[in-house]
């Protein structure tokens, strides 16, 4: 009689575990988030009152970049706030680009051109309130960045 009751117990408990197993819930599936998407920032895992939001590229330590597609010489281009490349094709050499560098830069904020042609002359125009050292220089090879950093304390690009 014993024996009966073990295996009886045995498959029992081998039952249970099968059911628990079958009434598992499956997790939610997240859509995919592109960089620019913002996300919501729990500081410590304690949600309050006051939300703030982040970019998920930032969030997740990927730059941010702006593409400004096939352009020409002589355009000027405003560059979005968050962005930190901003990317150009062209058909030939650009003799000139001007960028307006994004309104209110966190401090630290890092902000590059590149393009797949030589640029004569690239110009970084300051946003109301900035400065802007060395904005204009030609970048002599295709593919060659030229970045400039965001000092909050002087409202400087250098």
């Amino acid at each position: 009689m014993s024996i009966k009751r073990s295996i009886f117990a045995v498959a029992a408990s081998f039952a249970m575990v099968v059911g628990a197993f079958a009434q598992s819930v499956p997790l939610p599936s997240a859509l995919p988030l592109s960089q620019n998407d913002y996300v919501q920032i729990i500081q410590d895992g304690a949600p309050s009152a006051q939300s703030s939001y982040a970019r998920a590229g930032i969030v997740a330590g990927s730059p941010i970049y702006q593409n400004l597609g096939t352009i020409t010489t002589g355009n000027t281009f405003a560059v979005n706030a968050g962005v930190s490349n901003v990317f150009a094709q062209a058909a030939g050499t650009l003799a000139a680009v001007t960028l307006t560098a994004p309104a209110n830069p966190s401090d630290g904020t890092r902000l590059c051109f590149i393009s797949n042609q030589i640029t004569t002359a690239l110009t970084l125009s300051a946003n109301t309130g900035q400065t802007v050292t060395a904005g204009g220089t030609a970048l002599g090879a295709a593919h060659t960045p030229l970045c400039w950093t965001y000092v909050l304390a002087s409202a400087t690009w250098y």
